[in-house]
């Protein structure tokens, strides 16, 4: 009896998988787990609950945005936590606008130069350090 020869199915190939923060519209810092543990901790304390700009027009909103007071491309520290502002989604969206053209300005040498000062520079207390640490017990004879 006759065999069917066999069909060889060919299938796209796949593109590297491998991390590329050209890839990426963001920071690769965001899209790290220390970035998570931090947005984390900064939404969980008290005075970051609610988003400011919504809180300035007297309304409450849920924050669920950690976001960069000065962008970080303009002020060069990324974990510098006193440069960080809690904010909701859509306060978010407004001011990612505003940023764009904030770092255009300053790329192109108009203005925004002077929004960083020296002090914004220096790095904030970590929020690592406000989780209360586990000792090991020793046993004293």
């Amino acid at each position: 009896m006759p065999t069917r020869p066999k069909i060889q199915h060919t299938y796209p190939q796949r593109k590297d998988s491998g991390f590329e923060a050209k890839d990426y519209r963001s920071r690769p810092e965001y899209h790290t787990a220390r970035w998570a543990r931090m947005r984390r901790i900064f939404l969980a304390q008290r005075e970051h609950v609610f988003c400011v700009r919504c809180k300035a027009q007297g309304r409450f909103t849920a924050a669920s945005v950690v976001d960069h007071i000065i962008p970080a491309e303009i002020c060069g520290n990324f974990w510098d936590t006193s440069n960080w502002q809690p904010l909701c989604k859509k306060c978010n969206a407004v001011k990612a606008a505003e940023d764009k053209r904030m770092i255009q300005e300053h790329h192109q040498g108009v203005g925004a130069s002077n929004l960083c000062d020296q002090s914004r520079r220096d790095p904030a207390p970590s929020l690592e350090n406000t989780q209360p640490k586990f000792q090991k017990f020793q046993k004293t004879e």
